[in-house]
């Protein structure tokens, strides 16, 4: 009995850990480029389910088609944000501090909201792809199938655009050095929407997947990005190779606590892993180390 529910948990983990890489990839490459701790990837993690239920349930539209628009959706909503008030606090020399204080605001105002609209309580989605596909003691459904294939799919293909697309390039420039990017002809503004729009989308994939199966509240977005920078942190804020190993890592440690321990203890341990890989590696597990000059 013991080892069948270690079984699943561990099969639980790899299927989080396909879910974790999307959230980690979306906030690490807001992290990235911007070069700010944006604490507003929490209240867009919470918005993009919502928008599911409302395409899906008042709306009535097909399941993938409420997927496709709350995503999309959410996309709109992150590259609207950063043109409406972080271009402008940085284009009037906001540091990152200033930016992170403007983050917690617009997060504390998205999640007071969302939970006016449509209250406190947890809400779930109807049953959808819920069959199991395998028998006996271990449990896995189609749900859990598509959320370990979208993950793993959209892990892979973004690690491939980062090395070979030249808008992740000139991304990843972006977070490098920034005054550049006006020199050589390309407009910083979008640039810099094209980061929140395509983190805000592997956001709200996320966090929309993760509901499907669990249900959702307006309070949760602060722990899932615990998890996603705690990732990023220990994979390395420059390997995208390094959040997505990272993401399986965190996600099957998690399992492993919940076995051994109780569900209670994993952000306690999230925490220590923070503390543990600032302490030993703060240029993360996957960054190769710079020189002590640098």
């Amino acid at each position: 009995m013991k080892a069948s529910l270690l079984g699943q948990l561990m099969l639980y983990g790899v299927v989080r850990g396909a879910l974790f890489s999307l959230f980690a990839m979306g906030f690490g490459i807001i992290y990235r480029s911007l070069r700010f701790f944006d604490v507003s990837c929490a209240g867009t993690y919470v918005l993009a389910p919502y928008l599911l239920l409302a395409f899906w349930n008042i709306f009535g539209l097909h399941p993938i088609v409420s997927l496709t628009l709350a995503v999309l959706a959410t996309a709109l909503y992150a590259a609207g944000l950063e043109r409406a008030v972080y271009s402008r606090l940085y284009r009037r020399s906001a540091g990152p501090q200033i930016l992170l204080i403007a983050s917690i605001g617009i997060f504390i105002i998205i999640e007071n909201v969302i939970a006016m609209i449509f209250g406190s309580e947890v809400r779930v989605f109807p049953q959808w792809l819920a069959a199991n596909l395998t028998n006996g003691s271990i449990s896995f459904t189609r749900l859990n199938l598509l959320q370990l294939l979208i993950g793993l799919g959209v892990s892979i293909s973004f690690y491939g655009l980062t090395r070979k697309s030249l808008s992740m390039k000139a991304l990843w420039a972006l977070g490098d050095e920034p005054d550049l990017i006006e020199i050589i002809g390309i407009s910083r503004e979008r640039l810099r929407m094209l980061a929140a729009a395509l983190g805000a989308l592997l956001i709200g994939l996320a966090s929309s997947l993760t509901a499907l199966e669990t249900g959702m509240d307006p309070f949760m977005g602060m722990n899932a990005l615990l998890n996603a920078a705690v990732i990023v942190i220990m994979g390395g804020k420059e390997s995208v190779v390094g959040w997505i190993i990272g993401s399986f890592v965190l996600a099957l440690i998690h399992s492993a606590v919940i076995y051994f321990l109780s569900p209670n203890w994993t952000p306690v341990l999230t925490f220590m892993i923070l503390i543990f890989i600032m302490m030993v590696r703060p240029e993360g597990l996957f960054s190769a180390r710079k020189r002590l000059e640098e």
